[in-house]
């Protein structure tokens, strides 16, 4: 509830100390020609403290309040201290980009977007942001995106989602792939990609120059989703879903061997593709996937072999989720109880060898295995017998499954201790954990 006294009493309160300001137009918006007046008048009441907001939040769901909040807080002078901006709209016109670009005079270090241009803000873009969120945004095509990026060369974290063109070549309509000049970041570490039809998925990943990129999460667009952003994409069954994701992958992941992290999901490639993939990543530490097509094949280079050299030497977190889409599927727990121990022999012989110049092999401590189809469960007596080779063993059958072969209601059943929030985002959520 908007009360002036309140707010004064606030300010005069908290002297010389940061703001943290949230401005839920929602709220005002059903005050009508009130509400016009309540946000002129909160503007003019911080406006002598805008040297101390360190953090602006603005909420809206009608594109006229976003107009009116954005002109009064453009005009209020400079924001000095303000480290986090975070605008999100949640009644966004998808059918039309961005085209007001509102003056700030602020640069943040962290800058949240959903549902708006992300032009409209290119005033507060700058060499000290370190984080870029952006959620549902929509641009005419794929180089405004770039042309944002390259303002913003100290970025640390990167995080889009849901990132749509509105006026998609003929090229991209074709879904031929398209290619946007390169994008050095230097300093980023941290990269998430969600929901982004395949052809600007390959576009931005192809641009990207991470040499220290270390975690990357990638949510792929699954084929059926994909008609809702291109008409001319055929739908296509899961069987046949294999190249559309590593056309965009493989090549990112031998340009980014340093990787240490790599959250997938919706990820469908050949059990080769994933073999070439794995053998590029001998660094990598974390590894996830989920609602992917993966077999035992596909990940037979993770065990010891006289042959070959053994891939994801560095592995140590191992987690698998929903890999049961395919009935087909022949991933079972006897293979990964030969991962998990052959691993662990392995790295208890170097132990004592010393190495003999070999590369370092380490043991897996912790297997997460989630949604895997019941008929496969395991017995107590089948975990028990690879716990002691891990730190941390979770293994969740699905508990319920519909007439179509979805669960029910998105929760696992346990045989151990923990909890599970399903869906794409949690995996772009995990991705800082």
């Amino acid at each position: 509830m908007f009360s002036k006294e309140h707010i004064l009493t606030h300010l005069e309160r908290s002297g010389s100390s940061l703001l943290h300001v949230r401005v839920p137009l929602v709220i005002l918006a059903l005050d009508g020609h009130q509400g016009t007046i309540k946000l002129q008048s909160f503007g003019e009441m911080i406006q002598p403290h805008v040297a101390r907001i360190a953090s602006l939040e603005i909420k809206d769901t009608d594109p006229a309040w976003k107009s009116n909040a954005l002109s009064v807080f453009s005009g209020l002078g400079a924001f000095s201290s303000l480290e986090k901006f975070d605008y999100r709209s949640f009644l966004y016109e998808a059918d039309v980009a961005e085209k007001e670009e509102f003056q700030f005079n602020c640069e943040p270090k962290r800058i949240c977007l959903q549902d708006i241009g992300i032009r409209t803000f290119r005033s507060i873009y700058s060499a000290r942001v370190i984080s870029l969120k952006i959620t549902g945004c929509q641009e005419r095509e794929l180089t405004d995106l770039r042309d944002v990026l390259v303002m913003m060369p100290s970025l640390q974290t990167l995080e889009i989602s849901d990132f749509k063109i509105s006026e998609p070549s003929l090229e991209e309509n074709l879904d031929l792939g398209i290619t946007i000049p390169s994008v050095p970041l230097p300093h980023l570490h941290t990269l998430s990609l969600s929901h982004i039809p395949r052809t600007f998925l390959k576009g931005i990943l192809d641009a990207l120059q991470t040499p220290n990129l270390t975690s990357v999460t990638i949510v792929f667009l699954e084929p059926d989703g994909l008609r809702g952003y291109n008409m001319l994409v055929p739908w296509t069954k899961p069987q046949l879903r294999h190249g559309m994701s590593e056309v965009a992958l493989l090549p990112f992941i031998s340009g980014n061997p340093q990787l240490q992290r790599l959250n997938l999901c919706n990820c469908f490639i050949t059990p080769d593709m994933w073999t070439a993939a794995f053998e590029q990543l001998d660094k990598l530490k974390h590894l996830r996937i989920a609602s992917s097509d993966v077999s035992s094949e596909a990940l037979q280079s993770l065990l010891p072999s006289s042959k070959t050299p053994m891939a994801l030497p560095s592995l140590t977190d191992l987690t698998l989720d929903n890999e049961a889409l395919d009935e087909d599927s022949n991933l079972e727990l006897s293979f990964i109880e030969a991962l998990i121990t052959e691993r662990w022999t392995l790295y208890q012989q170097q132990q004592v060898d010393g190495g003999n110049g070999q590369t370092q092999v380490q043991a897996l401590k912790s297997v997460v295995l989630r949604g895997w189809n019941a008929s496969r469960a395991p017995g107590k007596a089948d975990l028990d017998s690879v716990k002691a080779y891990v730190q941390y063993l979770h293994f969740e059958p699905v508990r319920a499954m519909s007439e179509d072969g979805e669960a029910t209601d998105g929760e696992w059943e346990s045989q151990s201790e923990g909890s599970w929030t399903s869906g794409d985002q949690a995996v772009v959520d995990r991705v800082k954990q």
